[in-house]
């Protein structure tokens, strides 16, 4: 019997991740027709992984803030070097996270993980990570988490979560981003 799921799957060199994250627009309501675009590619030599994400933001409405972090369009990049620790149960992070505007580049480091559920097929995956800015500008660090439910058959999963953004500057109050996450996963 396999320890746990990945070892059920087999290693797998390529991991991608699509999905929608939806975040208040206009006025702080939330649209599901018009989501924030989540891309995530990993691949893995053994315990290693190098993983690349890309998040689009649509126009998300943020009170009081009057500079473009989270404007229409707006790019988040995400660069993870990640290590398996407890065989694959949890992760650890460290890489470079990039607004896509001038001086908002930091250097992050956080842990994900999961947790098997009762029913086989189900599991709770969690993940934290946060940065400091490598820059001079007014964005100084960032704070995110994520809890997911997936389920999973073979090397295909469906996820339904929550996640959450802030980011905290020098020169305006802190900024807080959070909605709801749908995500689709294939191994290959």
């Amino acid at each position: 019997m396999p320890k746990n799921w990945l070892d059920a799957l087999g290693e797998r060199a390529f991991i991608l991740r699509a999905g929608a994250w939806v975040l208040p627009g206009a006025g702080g309501t939330y649209d599901p027709l018009k989501p924030t675009m989540v891309v995530e590619g990993s691949t893995w030599a053994g315990p290693w992984g190098l993983s690349g994400t890309a998040t689009i933001f649509n126009t998300t409405y943020v009170p009081f803030r009057a500079t473009p972090y989270f404007a229409g369009g707006t790019p988040l990049f995400d660069v993870l070097l990640r290590r398996r620790i407890d065989a694959g149960a949890f992760q650890l992070l460290a890489g470079y996270r990039g607004l896509g505007i001038a001086n908002v580049n930091f250097l992050s480091a956080g842990i994900a993980g999961w947790r098997p559920l009762p029913i086989s097929w189900l599991r709770l995956e969690a993940r934290a990570l946060g940065g400091h800015n490598l820059g001079f500008g007014g964005s100084r660090s960032f704070a995110e988490g994520q809890a997911l439910l997936t389920a999973h058959e073979g090397p295909y999963a469906f996820s339904l979560g929550f996640r959450h953004l802030s980011m905290f500057s020098t020169v305006e109050p802190v900024v807080n981003v959070s909605g709801p996450l749908v995500q689709v996963r294939a191994d290959f």
